[in-house]
């Protein structure tokens, strides 16, 4: 009982700091889910019901896919404002420099992460929650398996995203910088890069987060994982389009990316001056 007793002490303070944010957050988690909700109902339901001329997909799988043409651009904007203040804003209010007598610094920036982190995978299950309604209604039965594992790729996937941008607010100088860099890397640079990358190498894009959460859709068909590749001729010279990655290597270039921006975020912000 000591045992036990001597670690809630430790963690007391992260506990806090966890309910602290997640209470200070949940209007903008609730903004977040009526846009989730809003998309999912007019893409999902409406266009269906109100425009003739759209066809209900034959395949629940498929309609799954479709429904998550949005989800990565969601979680860009989410992820993007919940955590690029982790550290940077801590340094801006003047109390990153405070030496705080009941919380040291990592524990309040684990706490801020902690509790962001569940704020942006709860609005992650919103999504698929509302999916799987959805599916049900039109096709009467859910798929249950499938949605659990491409779940589980959104999960790590956002963990990943939320070291890169804490990775980000340990030396930039604002939330409002981060946000601006990190979507124009992302929506423009990486896409470049990215496509570039296949037109002059037929070497896998792990490296690429547009690419990488490609599995998380793709991995909903029952085609998986079939067909990850087309070859495309231009003149004299072909070239590798890749769709979306194998599992193995998405697993384990996600968990590079959570595990080494996470753990190099903690030194850069100690010497932040």
């Amino acid at each position: 009982m000591k045992f036990i007793h001597k670690i809630y002490i430790k963690a007391k303070p992260v506990l806090h700091t966890i309910s602290f944010n997640l209470t200070l957050h949940v209007k903008i988690f609730m903004v977040f889910s009526v846009v989730v909700l809003f998309q999912l109902f007019f893409f999902g339901y409406f266009v269906y019901y109100f425009f003739p001329n759209n066809v209900l997909p034959r395949s629940i799988m498929t309609f799954y896919g479709q429904s998550m043409a949005m989800l990565n651009l969601i979680l860009i904007f989410a992820a993007s404002y919940f955590f690029s203040g982790v550290i940077c804003s801590e340094f801006k209010n003047k109390t990153g420099f405070t030496v705080l007598p009941l919380i040291s610094r990592n524990k309040l920036i684990l706490g801020k992460y902690i509790a962001n982190l569940i704020l942006v995978i709860g609005l992650a299950a919103v999504h698929y929650l509302i999916m799987l309604l959805l599916g049900y209604n039109f096709y009467g039965e859910p798929i249950i398996f499938r949605l659990i594992t491409s779940f589980g790729f959104c999960v790590l996937y956002i963990i990943a995203l939320s070291s890169i941008i804490t990775f980000l607010s340990s030396f930039m100088p604002s939330s409002a910088s981060i946000i601006i860099f990190f979507g124009l890397f992302f929506f423009f640079l990486d896409s470049i890069i990215y496509f570039r990358f296949m037109e002059v190498t037929s070497l896998e894009p792990l490296y690429s987060l547009s690419y990488l959460f490609n599995i998380i859709s793709m991995i909903l068909y029952p085609s998986f994982p079939k067909f990850r590749y087309s070859v495309v001729s231009t003149g004299n010279s072909s070239y590798i389009i890749w769709d979306y990655p194998n599992v193995e290597g998405a697993l384990i270039t996600l968990i590079i990316y959570a595990i080494v921006f996470f753990i190099l975020a903690f030194p850069l912000s100690k010497r932040r001056k």
